[in-house]
């Protein structure tokens, strides 16, 4: 499946690395998607037309036709995710909602496959200050990193469970280790290297990973790299990722393509954002879900949604803040705003950014 990398990718993407510094391609809006990063935020309060952007990603009947393409389109993008993570974790992502007492579903142990994952994701944070102890990496540096890790991903299709556990890698590792910028790279790609194996079916090979740094490693590098890391995370890989908690509380009646392709953006800001490196995924994802449902102006939080979720609205209202916080700032992660810019990710981020800019003061 991944035997080589595209020519058309090879000849489009041209990655430029230092020893002090990580660059996106040149060429990246056309990889991305064509969608425009803005520089500025002028952010104004319009209750008049309150719900007039709600019908944006509303599956009308009568949407026009680039819209209902880019629908159907964004539908089967996320659906083949769906069905690759169903093949890779070997059971139903459904089978919350469909709760039988079928043994191959195991709905009927349910609760404590979540009691055991809550318990998992505070075992697995990161530390939120180690930047402090490092001397030559800053919280910028670590975003530029992740930025260009999620450029990867994305050109690599892999699945979203795959970047968030090559980011949880890379945030314990940095938590555990000092670490000299001129290896700030070899940390980031590494970390995605071992995220794959865990968690793809196929995943791409080596000589593909190698090629992605402008080939300025080693593979005997990289692998001596990718020993270390699990060595120093003692071969502790297992990640409750935002997905887990996202797919239990979407068994909601009006949970449909439009709130989980925007709850899965909200969910990734907390991957380049080092704000949310000690919020727990749980608390993530259900502050994801809940804003991606105010801006579709769906139901209110209510109790069933709570108990899916594991929070009530006020306690995930300082995560939703957070999560505005960044969206109504201007772009400095282009290839995360560019990956959600284009029709298969239904322009989330710039349809929220838009969102955003009618309806909330820059306090």
């Amino acid at each position: 499946m991944y035997s080589s990398i595209p020519q058309q990718q090879q000849q489009q993407q041209q990655m430029t690395t230092t020893t002090t510094t990580l660059t996106a391609s040149s060429s990246t809006s056309s990889i991305l998607g064509e969608a425009e990063v803005p520089t500025t935020s002028s952010l104004t309060l319009n209750k008049a037309n309150k719900r007039k952007l709600s019908s944006y990603l509303e599956p009308k009947y009568d949407m026009s036709e680039a819209t209902r393409e880019m629908y159907e389109e964004a539908l089967a993008y996320d659906q083949n995710l769906e069905l690759r993570s169903e093949q890779a974790r070997l059971q139903d992502p459904t089978f919350i909602q469909n709760c039988v007492l079928d043994p191959m579903l195991v709905a009927e142990y349910e609760e404590e496959i979540f009691e055991h994952l809550r318990k998992q994701e505070l075992e697995t944070l990161a530390d939120p200050n180690y930047v402090s102890n490092h001397t030559e990496i800053t919280w910028k540096m670590r975003g530029v990193l992740v930025d260009w890790v999620i450029e990867i991903h994305y050109l690599f299709q892999l699945l979203p469970e795959t970047l968030f556990l090559a980011v949880n890698i890379i945030d314990r590792f940095l938590s555990k280790r000092v670490v000299a910028l001129s290896k700030l790279q070899l940390v980031g790609i590494a970390a995605l290297f071992i995220a794959t194996k865990f968690e793809e079916v196929s995943s791409p090979r080596i000589k593909d990973f190698i090629w992605m740094t402008d080939r300025s490693l080693k593979e005997e590098e990289l692998m001596k790299a990718e020993r270390f890391v699990v060595q120093v995370l003692d071969f502790k890989l297992c990640y409750a990722n935002p997905l887990n908690f996202l797919r239990r509380a979407s068994k909601t009646e009006d949970y449909d393509v439009h709130s989980r392709m925007l709850a899965k953006y909200f969910m990734e800001i907390s991957c380049v954002d080092h704000r949310f490196i000690s919020v727990p995924p749980s608390k993530v994802a259900a502050a994801s879900l809940w804003l991606s449902r105010r801006i579709l102006t769906k139901k209110a939080w209510n109790d069933k949604i709570t108990k899916l979720a594991g929070y009530r609205a006020a306690e995930i209202r300082p995560v939703v803040h957070l999560m505005l916080d960044y969206v109504s700032k201007p772009v400095v992660h282009d290839a995360f705003f560019r990956k959600w810019g284009c029709k298969k990710m239904m322009r989330a981020s710039v349809f929220v950014r838009k969102w955003v800019n009618e309806y909330y003061k820059n306090k």
